[in-house]
């Protein structure tokens, strides 16, 4: 699940630049088709929505061979406090941030919309977004444990 949840943020951060490029485009161009803009953007929320589903079913299953479920999780933490390890970590923190941004863009885009000026306004919003999918993927908790902690023993 690791590796897999890693692949999709790899596709949230090749989704959310194509939204950028598409954005960019057309607010310079003055062509306002915005239509695979919007879809780009949807993919990117889906992706970042799908990505920290499954770091908290990592959490919540207690599966250590995750990192960052392994440095941030314990088997006695009451429910509150293992929903709250998401983003306990620097690398929690960033997926978190990605799905709060994500869902603003969301609410973001047909506001804009009404104002036409949707293609400015998410075109930065969006690159900020691939900036931060960037972070979150130098920055990954998706990694396992023996990656995150080099020295930890084997089995």
């Amino acid at each position: 699940m690791t590796v897999l949840a890693f692949w999709i943020t790899v596709i949230a951060f090749f989704t959310s630049l194509a939204a950028t490029l598409n954005y960019y485009r057309n607010a310079s161009h003055r062509r306002f088709i915005l239509y695979p803009a919007r879809v780009w953007l949807k993919l990117s929320v889906a992706s970042i929505l799908a990505a920290s589903i499954l770091l908290l079913a990592l959490i919540l299953r207690n599966d250590f061979s995750n990192g960052y479920v392994y440095s941030y999780s314990d088997k006695s933490l009451p429910f509150h406090f293992l929903l709250s390890s998401f983003w306990a970590g620097q690398e929690g923190s960033f997926l978190f941030w990605a799905l709060c941004s994500s869902l603003i863009a969301l609410w973001l885009s047909p506001f804009t919309a009404k104002r036409k000026s949707e293609p400015f306004v998410m075109g930065v919003f969006m690159a900020l977004q691939s900036f931060l999918l960037l972070l979150l993927l130098a920055k990954s908790p998706f990694k396992y444990v023996w990656e995150m902690i080099p020295n930890f023993p084997a089995n």
